[in-house]
């Protein structure tokens, strides 16, 4: 019996659209048909991110009758590049993607590290056409305080330089990073800095894979749409925090993340009226794998102590996300056993 399709194979994994940033890449993961799913997530990306991180939440999505959806950022994965492109174009894209998929239900927002601007930007613009938002280890404002506090030099080092620098510098640093990953991805995976306190080996090793596969599907069009990215969120965003609708955004911050400190949940959250913010020591950058999943079921008012996985719960997320998302209940058990 043949193998099924992959999901990064799948056609709903690998569609574009014409929103008014231009024509922009985006994958459907859980239940495909999203007027058929009990509840509609929109999924922001981080940076480098793809349409791909959605598919990390295709088994619990299924599971929760949720569809998500995650598009593409300009000049990112399949998004035609667009250097014109600000954060308050976002909230446009996203009203536009509503209309064009014909939603029944009104989406909550999830957004993940460098997504966390298009995600405030989009609860700001149109907050009667989007339910509550979810923001995991989110990037804030770069000239808030202590927003680089302990974060990794080499991520330090691009937000200075595209606050600092013409947009060119940061294409120089990251073509680069890119032609070394091609070049040397198993040197490559053993410098990745994960902003992990992680003692399983075989999970660092996974999870070094999954985000080498992240950075090559954001730059099949160049690196140009991360450095405008890192540019745009590294520069005054366009409006202010305080205007963000009250009781409606909910921060989570892993206490280890030195990618980006919880520092940026906590100055973020002071200036939105309710915000809530939840965090949990010893977990990093990769919380947000733990969390994904719980949030499509229920997504306010959440309590990290019962919600984040093990590391043996991780690694077999992404053994699955890695063969297609489509294992069977016997490959899994099968999986658990040689952990």
């Amino acid at each position: 019996m043949p193998n099924p399709l992959s999901l990064h194979e799948q056609e709903t994994s690998n569609r574009t659209i014409k929103l008014p940033s231009g024509v922009t890449g985006y994958a459907i993961a859980g239940v495909l048909n999203p007027n058929k799913a009990e509840s509609v997530i929109l999924y922001q990306h981080g940076i480098p991110g793809t349409r791909y991180e959605a598919l990390l939440a295709h088994q619990k999505a299924i599971k929760e009758h949720v569809s998500v959806i995650c598009t593409e950022r300009s000049g990112i994965g399949l998004s035609e590049p667009n250097t014109r492109r600000k954060i308050l174009d976002h909230p446009k894209d996203m009203e536009a993607l509503c209309h064009e998929l014909q939603l029944e239900k009104k989406p909550e927002i999830l957004a993940t590290s460098g997504g966390a601007p298009y995600a405030l930007a989009t609860a700001i613009h149109i907050p009667k056409k989007i339910g509550d938002v979810v923001i995991v280890n989110g990037m804030g404002p770069y000239d808030m305080e202590n927003s680089t506090n302990g974060m990794d030099f080499k991520k330090k080092f691009l937000l200075w330089s595209g606050n600092h620098l013409p947009e060119v510098a940061n294409r120089f640093w990251l073509k680069l990073a890119q032609w070394y990953i091609k070049l040397k991805p198993k040197g490559t995976m053993k410098k990745m800095h994960i902003g992990e306190n992680l003692k399983s080996e075989e999970l660092i090793r996974e999870y070094r894979t999954l985000v080498r596969e992240f950075m090559l599907e954001a730059t099949r069009k160049g690196v140009g749409g991360i450095a405008h990215d890192i540019t745009l969120l590294s520069n005054e965003w366009g409006f202010d925090l305080e205007d963000v609708p009250k009781d409606k955004v909910t921060f989570f911050a892993g206490l280890a993340d030195d990618v980006v400190p919880s520092f940026n949940s906590d100055n973020m959250a002071r200036c939105i009226e309710d915000a809530e913010v939840h965090k949990k020591q010893g977990q990093g950058h990769m919380m947000l794998l733990s969390i994904m999943g719980h949030v499509l079921g229920h997504f306010r008012h959440l309590n990290l102590t019962h919600l984040l996985d093990s590391e043996k719960d991780l690694l077999l997320k992404i053994r699955q996300y890695r063969n297609g998302g489509l294992l069977s209940h016997e490959e899994i058990q099968k999986i658990l056993r040689e952990i």
